[in-house]
């Protein structure tokens, strides 16, 4: 498929005809990264676990774990909100259909998963939720918030793959 409307623009061709790797794929891509977070994700909760993403493929789909939709594509609360556009020319350069849309008052602070694996934008409203519920480790490269109460952190598992915590209880 032709995407001009691609976050790489017309260099976007280049992977239509097989002279680079397509959006997210190949070595060091998105997908290639998620699913390494994903096999993590896997050793490291129970079925249970419920995990918040932005992009609510890979990590969802092979996990098999319950997710929780920060922008809302498959969270009809979040879908119903007014879309986040900035104000001025930036409105329209800074155009991302399907990424305008997020409540973490709502994904986090309600629904409290046990992993937040991704964020996007607007980092400093969820800073309260993290900050009192989730300890942030980093295994293998991958960062991640881990909810301090909750019963499907295989704790003992994320011990056994050398996590770093990064800062403080919560932080």
């Amino acid at each position: 498929m032709v995407s001009f409307n691609s976050p790489l623009g017309p260099v976007s061709l280049a992977g239509l005809i097989l002279l680079r790797p397509p959006l997210h794929t190949g070595p060091g891509g998105k997908n290639m990264s998620e699913v390494k977070e994903t096999l993590l994700l896997r050793s490291i909760t129970t079925d249970k676990a419920s995990i918040a993403v932005t992009r609510a493929g890979t990590i969802p789909y092979f996990t098999g774990r319950p997710a929780v939709d920060l922008l809302g594509k498959t969270d009809a609360h979040v879908a119903r909100e007014p879309a986040r556009v900035p104000s001025g020319l930036r409105r329209f350069l800074a155009f991302w259909p399907g990424h305008t849309k997020f409540d973490y008052d709502y994904s986090v602070g309600q629904l409290r998963p046990d992993v937040v694996a991704q964020l996007w934008a607007d980092q400093d409203r969820v800073k309260p939720y993290l900050d009192e519920y989730y300890r942030q480790v980093e295994v293998g490269g991958v960062k991640i918030w881990l909810r301090l109460d909750s019963p499907n952190i295989l704790w003992a598992e994320v011990r056994r793959h050398g996590a770093r915590l990064l800062g403080p209880p919560g932080g």
